[in-house]
């Protein structure tokens, strides 16, 4: 499992939504089906970004693939959040850049992990991010935070 699933454990931890559903995705495009939830998801990525991609067959799946106008889905949820360590650490989770993508020693020494802040502080418009409000006290939320992670290591 790559550390991409991280990003969107996180994401669904703060949340309590699914970022990466594939249950619409049919089994024989499967891995194109994949990417296109990805690009939707980060925005299409620039070529540099798929440069160290080792499969050339997605190299050119995501370089052919069109751009849009809309934001993608987590440049909607990082402009909800009122963290900025909350952000850097998503933008490493989630890189379509395999050699700039965090792993999981480097995630623990981003200051979001290091560092948790309160969860209920995460949201500038709580209302928009968040499925219901999360009662999970902050000890036990950075807890779980770690234990994720731990499983990338």
């Amino acid at each position: 499992m790559d550390i991409w699933a991280l990003g969107c454990i996180v994401y669904e931890m703060i949340t309590q939504k699914a970022l990466l559903s594939i249950h619409s995705i049919e089994l024989k495009n499967f891995e194109n089906g994949i990417l296109k939830k990805m690009i939707n998801i980060c925005g299409k990525p620039k070529p540099n970004e798929v440069e160290n991609q080792p499969d050339t067959n997605l190299k050119k799946f995501v370089l052919a693939y069109p751009e849009s106008d809309s934001p993608s889905l987590l440049e909607q949820f990082l402009n909800t959040i009122n963290n900025q360590h909350l952000t850097s650490l998503m933008m490493g989770l989630l890189s379509f850049d395999v050699k700039k993508r965090l792993t999981a020693e480097t995630a623990f020494q981003e200051p979001f992990i290091s560092q948790p802040p309160p969860i209920h502080l995460l949201s500038k418009k709580k209302e928009e991010i968040f499925k219901e409000p999360l009662d999970t006290p902050d000890d036990l939320w950075t807890d779980y935070l770690h234990a994720e992670i731990n499983h990338f290591l």
